[in-house]
């Protein structure tokens, strides 16, 4: 890191890679944004960084600054976690993975970027891009109970979301777009008297936390509490 080219950083905005994760106040992981930052203040051992259109800010010391690259993006060798008014920073410590499921759901926690090839959408994880998420393309038509009570009650669909390591294709997960479109999330379990609920823990939540699509609802536990879904 050239110090020096540090000190010109001051007053300028950028876009942080890995991008943060925005979680609320109880841990809720929000849809992804790419926020910008203004560095608010800077010297030749630490950079003050503040999202902009907000209070929030962070003090970072250089060895969690890995390098700069045009035309504006700051990479950094910490995951930052925006949580209410508040940003943490902890060390990206993952150097290798094993490219099985297990090295899947140990990177789940950690930021992925959305890209899109042609129509198709995919996600690549930002520690390991070969890592990735694709939302296939293949629906069928789709209705139960709980896509029954959003606003839209018909044009529901289910289609397959799968996880890939360097392309080949390592589990297969069916995820449910409802709601005419505006809410993507994994299709719930139900149990033997119709009840459906979602374990926080499980895989399939973790994938619909970083995929999915809330509308107003925000997260996915806000859409599970309007369709009547149970989340322990």
């Amino acid at each position: 890191m050239n110090k020096g080219q540090v000190l010109k950083w001051k007053g300028k905005e950028f876009r942080v890679r890995p991008i943060p994760i925005r979680t609320t106040e109880a841990g809720e992981r929000l849809p992804q944004e790419d926020v910008r930052w203004l560095v608010f203040d800077a010297s030749d051992s630490a950079v003050t960084i503040l999202l902009v259109g907000t209070e929030i800010r962070l003090d970072l010391g250089l060895d969690n600054v890995r390098e700069f690259r045009t035309p504006d993006f700051l990479l950094l060798r910490c995951q930052l976690t925006i949580k209410g008014g508040a940003v943490l920073s902890e060390p990206l410590i993952v150097t290798s993975v094993d490219r099985n499921i297990t090295g899947f759901e140990a990177l789940l926690k950690h930021s992925w970027i959305r890209e899109f090839i042609g129509t198709q959408e995919i996600w690549m994880s930002e520690v390991d891009n070969m890592f990735q998420i694709e939302l296939a393309g293949t629906r069928r038509d789709f209705s139960e109970e709980w896509t029954r009570r959003l606003p839209d009650k018909h044009g529901s669909s289910a289609f397959p979301v799968l996880l890939k390591v360097q392309g080949v294709e390592i589990k297969e997960l069916t995820f449910i777009s409802c709601d005419g479109g505006r809410i993507i999330v994994p299709m719930p379990e139900a149990d033997a008297v119709g009840a459906f609920a979602y374990d926080r823990n499980s895989l399939e939540y973790k994938v619909g936390q970083i995929v999915g699509q809330f509308y107003i609802y925000n997260t996915l536990e806000g859409v599970a509490r309007r369709a009547g879904i149970t989340v322990s």
